[in-house]
C-alpha cells in the first residue's frame, strides 16, 4: 500500500529525514513518528513526487495551500489542518473539506470524531536548556519562521 504526502513544502522525502536542513529544531519529528508506524504497518508513506498522488492508494495532504486534486477522485482523501489560520485557513474553514474524507485539525469547533478528528502539532523539546536564567525575569516565546497575509491583523507572525 502506497500514501502520498502532498505538500508544497517538501519533496524527495526530504520530511522524513531526522538530518534535513528543513527539519530544524527538530520540528519535523511528527511527520517522521507518522512515516515509522506506516512502515511497520506495511505502509509506504512517501512525497507527493515519489508516491504520485493518482498511482497512490491514500492521499494525506498538508494543508489547504497546496494544490489540491481537481475532485474528489481518491476515495481515500485525508487533510492534515495544523497552521494557525492566519498561514493557512484549512482549519477554519470548510469552503474545501467536502473533497476530504477525514480532516485532522487542532480546531475544537469542528471535531465530530466522524469527518474532524482532533490532532495536535507537537514539538520535541530538548531536556537541557543551555541558558543560565539566575537573576533574570524569564520570558518565552515559541515561533516559526511564519509570513501572515494579514498585515494588519495584530498578528505576532511577521
Amino acid at each position: 500500500m502506497k500514501i502520498s504526502f502532498v505538500s508544497d513544502n517538501f519533496s524527495n522525502n526530504d520530511c522524513f529525514s531526522a538530518t534535513s536542513p528543513k527539519n530544524r529544531d527538530n520540528y519535523l519529528a511528527h511527520i517522521q513518528k507518522l512515516k515509522k508506524i506506516f512502515n511497520e504497518a506495511g505502509i509506504n508513506l512517501s512525497t507527493s513526487d515519489i508516491n504520485k498522488p493518482d498511482l497512490s492508494n491514500a492521499v494525506l495532504q498538508s494543508g489547504l495551500k497546496v494544490k489540491r486534486l481537481k475532485k474528489k477522485d481518491k476515495e481515500n482523501y485525508y487533510l492534515i489542518a495544523l497552521e494557525s489560520p492566519l498561514i493557512d485557513n484549512a482549519a477554519i474553514s470548510t469552503k474545501y473539506h467536502d473533497k476530504f474524507n477525514k480532516i485532522f485539525t487542532w480546531n475544537d469547533d469542528l471535531i465530530d470524531d466522524k469527518k474532524y478528528f482532533k490532532v495536535n502539532d507537537a514539538l520535541v523539546f530538548s531536556s537541557k536548556i543551555l541558558k543560565e536564567f539566575d537573576g533574570k525575569k524569564l520570558c518565552c516565546i515559541i515561533a516559526r519562521n511564519k509570513h501572515s497575509k494579514y498585515p494588519n491583523f495584530n498578528e505576532l507572525y511577521t
